[in-house]
């Protein structure tokens, strides 16, 4: 595995047109929590034909393991290392119904070169890092949240 480039990631999903939504840390950084990402980590649609593009994507990332699709379909939680640092896929994150569920109030964020990945709302992650049981990030975003209530009314 080489350096973490989530960028890179992201562009492959991108490019194979897998839907997603993305989720966790990066998710959280991109909202404005202090946080660092170490890894990607996304909601993808479970349907057949994305779970076809989701393998040509890991494929395209230096996965060849045959299990990693069949696992999505199953619904489990999976880890892979790619080429540009770890993926982890979750098709129903804690606290959530999964794709169709975290969809609906995503926002596409510009991240440069391109790309506008589908990034779950404030609200969506901190109900799903609630859910998993993760506090630090869930009390970062919920101060986003206040703020950018507070700063609202005043646009």
């Amino acid at each position: 595995m080489g350096e973490f480039d989530p960028i890179a990631i992201l562009a492959a999903l991108e490019r194979h047109k897998t839907a997603y939504v993305l989720i966790g840390d990066l998710a959280g950084a991109l909202h404005g929590t202090d946080l660092i990402a170490r890894r990607v980590e996304i909601v993808p649609s479970l349907k057949p034909e994305n779970l076809d593009r989701l393998e040509r994507a890991l494929t395209d990332l230096g996965i060849t393991d045959p299990k990693a699709i069949e696992q999505m379909r199953q619904k489990r939680e999976l880890t892979v290392t790619t080429r540009h640092g770890e993926l982890d896929l979750a098709p129903e994150p804690a606290s959530s119904a999964g794709y169709q569920d975290l969809r609906r109030a995503a926002e596409r964020q510009p991240l440069g070169r391109g790309l506008r990945p589908a990034v779950a709302s404030a609200p969506d992650l901190v109900r799903t890092v609630t859910g998993a049981h993760d506090p630090a990030l869930a009390t970062r975003l919920r101060r986003v949240i206040e703020l950018e209530r507070s700063i609202a009314p005043q646009m």
